[in-house]
């Protein structure tokens, strides 16, 4: 199961506790839920971790509990709609038990991501984190825009100008020099170039062009695409590549804190907000997280993000604990 998917599941798993905590009476919900479940063998997995955390929790309070429902910043209740009663936040045990194992989940979640970001760290040379935008000037001339959660390892040549996009999103402006090519590879992606600007995302994984002409191969297929400026591929679930039209002035927007949509998804939306945001936003149910949105969003401001989305659409954002939004139908 790809990592990707792994961490859809996890997210649907979590939005089905929410739900059938809600309506636990529901046939019609618990025979959806049902569904669900044995539609994937991941999806079995992540409903016994999360379920498995709930159950762990039993009767204990969570602490700080009365806390989360009272905080000045109001995030202790819904945002785009009406304000949750206290007796739910407070007062309903059953709610109280929930957002601990919602809580606890959201803990063992920073604690499985840990690890790999200690590995990620000793990989690379340049690393960003929640809501950090670097810029590197690297010793060619050539300059770098690390997007948040991403990371950069260099290995300079007399021959040739490598680099490896170990995890997220940069921006390459490179310096013109044929002698010594320069080649940025992903996870799934290379792209190789003599002088142009560019991004390469490594988690869609893609590239698009800004200025210039840059040659893009994949591991899963032969051949190279040669992708001018306004213009990006990326690497589709068959291992082909799809081409697109891209506008050179918003080719990595996130540079200047912003993202960009035309004709895209909440969905899209919601994780191209997880680097910028230590907060877990959920969308409740596929249809949703489907649905098309056009819009120019400010990624500094993640929470900014989720109520303009609710404000538009005509959706509810509810903070459900410290760590964790849930964005839904009225």
């Amino acid at each position: 199961m790809a990592e990707q998917d792994v961490a859809r599941a996890d997210a649907e798993a979590l939005e089905w506790l929410l739900a059938l905590h809600e309506e636990p009476e529901s046939a019609e919900l618990v025979a959806r839920f049902e569904a669900w479940r044995v539609g994937h063998p991941g999806r079995a997995r992540a409903w016994e971790e999360a379920s498995g955390v709930y159950a762990v929790i039993g009767d204990v309070p969570p602490a700080h509990a009365e806390r989360w429902a009272s905080r000045p910043d109001g995030r202790g209740r819904a945002v785009g709609g009406a304000r949750r009663p206290r007796r739910h936040a407070v007062q309903d045990p059953g709610r109280r038990r929930l957002v601990a194992a919602l809580a606890a989940s959201a803990a063992a979640l920073v604690v499985a991501v840990l690890a790999p970001g200690a590995i990620v760290r000793l990989q690379s040379d340049y690393v960003t984190g929640v809501g950090e935008v670097r810029q590197v000037r690297l010793e060619d001339g050539s300059l770098v825009s690390l997007a948040p959660e991403s990371a950069l390892a260099v290995d300079y040549s007399a021959g040739q100008r490598d680099l490896r996009l170990v995890r997220g999103r940069a921006w390459f402006d490179v310096r013109h020099d044929p002698s010594r090519p320069f080649t940025v590879a992903s996870r799934e992606v290379d792209a190789r170039v003599l002088g142009t600007a560019f991004e390469v995302d490594a988690e869609s994984p893609g590239v698009t062009v800004q200025r210039g002409l840059v040659g893009v191969t994949s591991r899963r297929v032969k051949g190279m695409e040669r992708v001018p400026a306004g213009q990006g591929v990326m690497l589709g679930r068959d291992g082909r590549f799809l081409r697109a039209p891209a506008d050179p002035n918003a080719v990595a927007a996130w540079r200047h804190g912003q993202m960009l949509v035309e004709n895209g998804t909440i969905g899209e939306v919601v994780r191209a907000l997880g680097p910028w945001t230590r907060d877990i936003v959920l969308v409740r149910g596929q249809a949703l997280s489907e649905r098309r949105v056009t819009g120019v969003y400010n990624l500094r401001d993640p929470e900014a993000v989720t109520s303009a989305l609710a404000q538009a659409y005509d959706l509810k954002v509810a903070r459900v604990t410290p760590w964790i939004l849930v964005i839904s139908e009225r």
